[in-house]
């Protein structure tokens, strides 16, 4: 298994789980923020497993990019989100509209790769 594949699915396990914990803190407290971090890392572990095929089969740098800016945008988003939870503050200034530009700029790069496979000439 390639690496970048192998690095997608580990995102997306860790992903899953965070997403499966913070909805379950979410249902039994202050829910706000929980609610927030478990849709999107829910939702960034289904893109990971995607991800993690694609990079299995055809191959291209756009879905490694996808796969960095969406992990690291998830983290700041997600991680400024919980700081916020626990003590009130900010990660550091505009972390989470950082996190969040990341991700979409993510599914920016999954859309480019798609398209950059469609047009490549077979080997």
């Amino acid at each position: 298994m390639r690496i970048w594949a192998a690095t997608a699915l580990f995102a997306s396990g860790l992903s899953g789980a965070v997403g499966v914990l913070s909805a379950a803190a979410a249902a039994h407290g202050d829910g706000a923020y929980l609610g927030l971090i478990s849709q999107f890392t829910l939702t960034s572990a289904l893109a990971y497993l995607g991800l993690a095929w694609l990079l299995q089969g055809q191959f291209s740098r756009m879905f490694q990019a996808a796969l960095i800016a969406m992990v690291v945008g998830e983290l700041l988003f997600c991680g400024d989100l919980a700081v916020r939870l626990l003590s009130g503050e900010r990660m550091f200034y505009m972390a989470a509209p950082t996190g969040g530009i990341a991700m979409a700029m993510g599914w920016l790069f999954l859309s480019v790769g798609a398209v950059v496979c469609a047009f490549r000439k077979p080997e």
